[in-house]
């Protein structure tokens, strides 16, 4: 195997293990790479992509970490599967739909409601919106292929109205390339809180669960180019159906190498939140 797509972006302030993860992944969700297939060795992706043996070997050990290759000792790394099967959380464009779709994962929704309606405070507050604004909700469950996953409902601005009739009529619309296609809008950025809680009787009839079930509990909010808020949800996630992926890495600083993070509380059991 020596066809290697991709170069590393050296210009990129993502590290270069990043990066090439993001190359070798790709080439074996698209499947250029069979399940089977060795991989090229250590040193030659190293002299191929300009890197040091060091960033290949984390490169190839966040693989192995997804599931995606193994190592056998004195034999190299095989492919091992051709799909992840994990909500990457860090890049800005690894959006549920567009990240599992990209991985050859199918993404379907029953819409539970699709409207334009007086927002939630905590919503309105989110978007920047005075209380009381109206705006357009999306309740939606989400299959991944054809198993119930996440039960979410999102929030977005009145102007951003033009996406229902879309998001009604096609189970496998994205929310985020329908706000593109039809109003321009390019998702730039975003949030995330993540939470574990166990399921209310609502949530536990919506996600087909016990009640109690652990569940993870996700809120976010989107921003565009100009750091506008246009979407804001709030999703119950299965974790038996899917698992999530969050990546940390150090960043470079005249001070030297740190990691930024924020400290958001110990969860109370009795205010976790219900839908």
């Amino acid at each position: 195997m020596t066809d290697l797509a991709g170069v590393i972006d050296r210009s990129s302030s993502i590290p270069f293990h990043l990066q090439l993860r993001k190359l070798l992944e790709h080439q074996i969700e698209t499947g250029q790479w069979p399940q089977g297939d060795r991989l090229p060795s250590e040193p030659f992706l190293s002299e191929h992509y300009g890197v040091s043996r060091a960033t290949v070997r984390q490169a190839l050990h966040a693989l192995e970490e997804q599931g995606l290759i193994r190592k056998e000792k004195g034999r190299g790394a095989f492919v091992n599967r051709t799909s992840s099967g994990s909500w990457l959380l860090q890049w800005a464009g690894a959006l549920f739909d567009d990240e599992l779709s990209r991985r050859g994962v199918t993404v379907e929704s029953t819409v539970l409601r699709a409207c334009v309606e007086r927002l939630p405070d905590w919503a309105a507050d989110t978007l920047q919106l005075g209380r009381g604004a109206q705006g357009v909700t999306l309740e939606r469950l989400r299959r991944v292929d054809g198993e119930l996953a996440l039960y979410v409902v999102n929030h977005l601005p009145e102007e951003y109205a033009a996406i229902l009739p879309e998001i009604r009529k096609k189970s496998k619309a994205s929310l985020y390339w329908t706000l593109r296609d039809k109003c321009g809008v390019e998702v730039a950025g975003s949030s995330r809180m993540l939470e574990a809680v166990a399921a209310s009787a609502s949530l536990a009839r919506q996600l087909v669960v016990p009640r109690r079930f652990p569940l993870v509990y996700i809120q976010s909010v989107t921003r565009d180019a100009a750091a506008k808020p246009v979407d804001c949800f709030r999703a119950w996630l299965r974790t038996d159906r899917l698992r999530i992926a969050v990546e940390t890495d150090t960043w470079p600083s005249l001070a030297g190498r740190v990691v930024s993070h924020s400290f958001v509380g110990i969860p109370n059991d009795d205010q976790s939140p219900t839908p």
